[in-house]
């Protein structure tokens, strides 16, 4: 595993990090693919947008972080979220509604 440099420099300041409550919301930005390219979008999301999505690797790395977690909400955002596996992978396995 690699070192987490952050918290290697929190303890070398005599520091730590503790969360007071569960985590409520989890947000994602998985990137700007979309089948529709819309006027309206503030991220400039569109079908020539693949190379902006979040890698395979990286999704599994979220997919763990989330069954560690276990946030309330995972709000993905970026580009179409059925075109992203995460939507599917985590929350249809889990139980937990997906969108339409």
């Amino acid at each position: 595993m690699v070192a987490n440099t952050f918290n290697i420099r929190l303890a070398a300041a005599g520091q730590h990090l503790e969360r007071s409550q569960a985590l409520r919301v989890l947000q994602l930005n998985l990137g700007r693919l979309c089948n529709m390219r819309c006027s309206h979008c503030h991220v400039g999301a569109g079908p020539d947008q693949g190379a902006t999505q979040m890698p395979d690797e990286v999704v599994q790395q979220c997919i763990a972080a989330m069954d560690r977690l276990q946030p309330q909400c995972v709000d993905l955002t970026g580009g179409r979220r059925k075109c992203i596996a995460v939507s599917g992978s985590w929350c249809g396995r889990r139980g937990h509604g997906t969108f339409p």
